[in-house]
């Protein structure tokens, strides 16, 4: 008698583990943080207190990003610094 392979047509692909997803939204919403600065000049507050809140959004992007590559891996983030470069987009297509 020949054994036969249980193919179950309900087999789902393997999950991406938490860590790795919590790094890639990091990656993702560090540089989305940056927008907020452009906003900053017409809030009603003091020249200083917009600086303590461009200082903290600045820190907290940064922060968020290497915590993000940390738990994604070097190579996610080789491959998304790649995606990022400005010199890709300007390059002439053959």
């Amino acid at each position: 008698m020949t054994k036969q392979k249980n193919t179950n047509v309900n087999e789902k692909k393997p999950r991406l583990p938490l860590v790795f997803k919590i790094g890639m939204a990091f990656l993702i919403i560090s540089p989305l943080r940056y927008l907020v600065l452009l906003g900053l000049p017409w809030l009603p507050y003091s020249n200083g207190v917009k600086v303590g809140i461009w200082l903290a959004i600045f820190i907290a992007a940064e922060i968020l990003f290497w915590i993000g590559a940390f738990l994604v891996g070097e190579e996610v983030v080789r491959k998304y610094k790649e995606y990022l470069k400005p010199g890709r987009y300007f390059k002439k297509k053959k």
